[in-house]
Protein backbone atom coordinates (compact mmCIF):
# COMPACT_ATOMS: atom_id res chain seq x y z
CA UNK A 1 0.00 0.00 0.00
CA UNK A 2 2.80 2.65 0.68
CA UNK A 3 4.77 1.78 -2.55
CA UNK A 4 1.53 2.62 -4.13
CA UNK A 5 1.01 5.79 -2.58
CA UNK A 6 4.24 7.46 -3.45
CA UNK A 7 3.33 7.34 -7.02
CA UNK A 8 0.19 8.48 -6.93
CA UNK A 9 1.05 11.21 -4.64
CA UNK A 10 3.95 11.61 -7.34
CA UNK A 11 1.91 11.67 -10.21
CA UNK A 12 -0.58 14.10 -8.70
CA UNK A 13 2.09 16.37 -7.98
CA UNK A 14 2.95 16.44 -11.84
CA UNK A 15 -0.62 17.00 -12.79
CA UNK A 16 -1.44 19.63 -10.63
CA UNK A 17 2.17 21.40 -11.69
CA UNK A 18 1.55 20.84 -15.39
CA UNK A 19 -1.60 22.42 -14.51
CA UNK A 20 -0.17 25.35 -13.63
CA UNK A 21 1.81 25.82 -16.77
CA UNK A 22 -1.37 26.36 -18.63
CA UNK A 23 -1.65 28.79 -20.95
CA UNK A 24 -5.09 29.65 -19.31
CA UNK A 25 -3.13 31.71 -16.51
CA UNK A 26 -1.15 34.14 -18.79
CA UNK A 27 -3.15 37.14 -17.40
CA UNK A 28 -2.67 36.08 -14.01
CA UNK A 29 0.87 37.60 -12.45
CA UNK A 30 2.90 35.69 -9.71
CA UNK A 31 1.48 38.23 -7.02
CA UNK A 32 -2.15 36.78 -8.11
CA UNK A 33 -2.95 40.14 -10.34
CA UNK A 34 -4.38 40.42 -13.17
CA UNK A 35 -2.60 41.84 -16.48
CA UNK A 36 -4.78 44.53 -17.78
CA UNK A 37 -2.29 45.48 -20.69
CA UNK A 38 1.38 44.28 -20.82
CA UNK A 39 3.91 45.77 -23.90
CA UNK A 40 6.64 47.90 -25.82
CA UNK A 41 5.00 48.33 -29.11
CA UNK A 42 5.77 50.37 -31.99
CA UNK A 43 2.25 52.18 -34.06
CA UNK A 44 1.99 51.57 -37.85
CA UNK A 45 2.17 54.32 -40.21
CA UNK A 46 2.81 58.12 -40.95
CA UNK A 47 0.24 59.60 -39.50
CA UNK A 48 -1.34 60.27 -35.66
CA UNK A 49 0.66 58.03 -33.86
CA UNK A 50 2.39 56.70 -36.74
CA UNK A 51 5.97 56.25 -36.09
CA UNK A 52 5.87 56.40 -32.18
CA UNK A 53 6.22 53.79 -29.54
CA UNK A 54 4.54 53.50 -26.31
CA UNK A 55 5.65 51.17 -23.59
CA UNK A 56 2.80 50.06 -21.13
CA UNK A 57 2.01 48.07 -17.71
CA UNK A 58 -0.95 47.79 -16.24
CA UNK A 59 -2.36 45.39 -13.60
CA UNK A 60 -5.27 44.70 -11.35
CA UNK A 61 -5.07 43.43 -7.91
CA UNK A 62 -7.56 43.72 -5.26
CA UNK A 63 -9.75 46.36 -6.98
CA UNK A 64 -6.67 48.58 -7.29
CA UNK A 65 -5.42 49.27 -11.19
CA UNK A 66 -1.41 50.53 -10.95
CA UNK A 67 1.00 50.98 -13.67
CA UNK A 68 2.08 53.27 -16.19
CA UNK A 69 1.94 54.05 -20.29
CA UNK A 70 5.23 56.00 -21.64
CA UNK A 71 4.86 57.44 -25.01
CA UNK A 72 8.07 58.28 -27.22
CA UNK A 73 6.37 61.78 -28.14
CA UNK A 74 7.14 62.14 -24.45
CA UNK A 75 3.75 61.86 -22.57
CA UNK A 76 3.90 59.56 -19.25
CA UNK A 77 0.82 58.59 -17.71
CA UNK A 78 0.46 56.79 -13.94
CA UNK A 79 -2.52 54.23 -14.54
CA UNK A 80 -5.11 54.74 -12.10
CA UNK A 81 -8.54 53.12 -13.26
CA UNK A 82 -9.97 50.84 -16.25
CA UNK A 83 -12.98 49.38 -18.07
CA UNK A 84 -12.81 46.05 -19.51
CA UNK A 85 -16.62 46.10 -20.18
CA UNK A 86 -16.13 48.32 -23.50
CA UNK A 87 -17.41 46.32 -26.25
CA UNK A 88 -14.00 44.40 -26.59
CA UNK A 89 -11.91 47.26 -25.50
CA UNK A 90 -9.51 47.93 -22.46
CA UNK A 91 -9.69 51.47 -21.58
CA UNK A 92 -7.13 52.33 -18.96
CA UNK A 93 -6.97 55.79 -17.17
CA UNK A 94 -4.58 57.92 -15.16
CA UNK A 95 -2.69 61.62 -14.83
CA UNK A 96 -0.16 62.81 -16.58
CA UNK A 97 3.43 62.68 -15.43
CA UNK A 98 5.88 63.62 -17.47
CA UNK A 99 4.17 65.85 -20.22
CA UNK A 100 4.64 66.08 -24.40
CA UNK A 101 4.20 69.98 -24.35
CA UNK A 102 1.64 70.03 -27.12
CA UNK A 103 -1.65 68.27 -25.91
CA UNK A 104 -1.68 67.35 -21.82
CA UNK A 105 0.06 68.52 -18.73
CA UNK A 106 1.03 67.26 -15.52
CA UNK A 107 -2.06 66.19 -13.72
CA UNK A 108 -4.68 66.01 -16.61
CA UNK A 109 -6.77 63.12 -17.35
CA UNK A 110 -5.67 60.78 -20.21
CA UNK A 111 -6.91 57.54 -21.06
CA UNK A 112 -5.36 54.68 -23.60
CA UNK A 113 -7.99 53.04 -25.19
CA UNK A 114 -7.04 48.95 -26.65
CA UNK A 115 -8.03 46.96 -29.21
CA UNK A 116 -6.77 43.72 -29.09
CA UNK A 117 -7.19 42.10 -32.86
CA UNK A 118 -5.01 41.78 -35.80
CA UNK A 119 -3.46 43.91 -35.54
CA UNK A 120 -3.54 45.28 -32.26
CA UNK A 121 -4.83 48.67 -32.18
CA UNK A 122 -4.39 51.63 -29.81
CA UNK A 123 -5.39 55.53 -28.98
CA UNK A 124 -5.32 58.46 -26.64
CA UNK A 125 -7.99 60.16 -25.52
CA UNK A 126 -6.93 63.50 -23.53
CA UNK A 127 -9.26 64.47 -21.05
CA UNK A 128 -8.77 68.29 -21.26
CA UNK A 129 -10.16 70.71 -22.94
CA UNK A 130 -13.61 70.11 -21.59
CA UNK A 131 -16.33 70.54 -23.82
CA UNK A 132 -18.62 73.82 -23.21
CA UNK A 133 -20.78 73.52 -20.35
CA UNK A 134 -18.97 70.02 -19.40
CA UNK A 135 -17.29 69.97 -16.03
CA UNK A 136 -13.79 68.46 -15.57
CA UNK A 137 -13.81 64.90 -14.10
CA UNK A 138 -12.66 64.82 -10.27
CA UNK A 139 -11.48 61.43 -10.53
CA UNK A 140 -9.89 58.84 -13.08
CA UNK A 141 -13.27 56.30 -12.86
CA UNK A 142 -15.42 59.94 -13.27
CA UNK A 143 -12.91 60.11 -16.86
CA UNK A 144 -13.65 57.10 -17.93
CA UNK A 145 -17.06 57.34 -17.56
CA UNK A 146 -17.45 60.41 -19.66
CA UNK A 147 -15.30 59.47 -22.51
CA UNK A 148 -17.87 58.97 -25.69
CA UNK A 149 -16.00 56.33 -27.28
CA UNK A 150 -17.98 54.08 -29.46
CA UNK A 151 -16.45 51.34 -31.81
CA UNK A 152 -19.29 52.20 -33.81
CA UNK A 153 -18.68 56.17 -34.64
CA UNK A 154 -15.15 54.75 -36.35
CA UNK A 155 -13.38 56.67 -34.13
CA UNK A 156 -9.83 55.77 -35.44
CA UNK A 157 -7.15 53.54 -33.58
CA UNK A 158 -3.67 53.19 -34.32
CA UNK A 159 -2.37 50.18 -35.72
CA UNK A 160 0.53 48.47 -33.60
CA UNK A 161 3.63 47.49 -36.35
CA UNK A 162 4.12 44.34 -37.07
CA UNK A 163 5.56 41.64 -35.26
CA UNK A 164 4.26 43.55 -31.78
CA UNK A 165 1.66 42.71 -29.66
CA UNK A 166 -0.24 43.96 -26.59
CA UNK A 167 -1.58 41.75 -23.87
CA UNK A 168 -4.31 42.13 -22.71
CA UNK A 169 -6.49 40.34 -19.58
Amino acid sequence: MIRFAVPVASAATAILMLGSCSDDDTTTSDEGSTILAKGDVRFAGSSGLGGQTMDITAVEQDGQVSGEARFSFGLSVDLQCADTDTDGLVILGGEVTAEDGDTAAVGDWVAVIINEGDPDSAGVEFGLPVPEGGVAAGSCQEFLDAIPYDRSSGDPLADIAEGDDIETG
